[in-house]
């Protein structure tokens, strides 16, 4: 049996249906950047993942790198052991202080996926990880 949960995503709204066991969730964001910004987004993006991790049922975080200095969009993945733990992350105080340090580099809203399945193992981008990958 799935139920809807929803969670705020500033300022994005997400909707995603999990099973009642609460199961592990893959959170995917791109974030295009204004061109030149790449390295100041990058330092905001380094300490909004590390203090992700602080957070309960942190399992890892991997950040792609723009391959492209005219299409400069960071790619996110985070892993979470439950949705209940993605949810207390995602409406924390302390991601939307990052949230907002991150907002001057934007080009665009992200665009956000939250996936509970399988479809998270196969749908990373075909690009080189950066920054930093976490694992307990």
């Amino acid at each position: 049996m799935t139920t809807a949960n929803e969670f705020s995503m500033e300022p994005h709204p997400i909707v995603c249906a999990l099973n009642a066991d609460d199961p592990p969730v893959t959170y995917s964001v791109s974030w295009r950047v204004k061109p030149g910004s790449q390295a100041a987004y990058a330092q905001v993006l380094e300490g909004m993942v590390h203090a992700a991790m602080a957070f309960p049922g942190h399992l890892g975080a991997t950040v792609y790198a723009p391959q492209s200095t005219a299409e400069p969009v960071f790619h996110i993945i985070v892993r979470f052991d439950s949705f209940t733990h993605l949810k207390a992350w995602t409406n924390s105080e302390e991601r939307s202080r990052w949230l907002r340090k991150a907002e001057q580099y934007q080009a665009a809203p992200p665009a956000l996926k939250v996936l509970t399945g399988l479809e998270a193992w196969f749908s990373a981008p075909n690009q080189a990880a950066v920054l930093c990958r976490h694992h307990d």
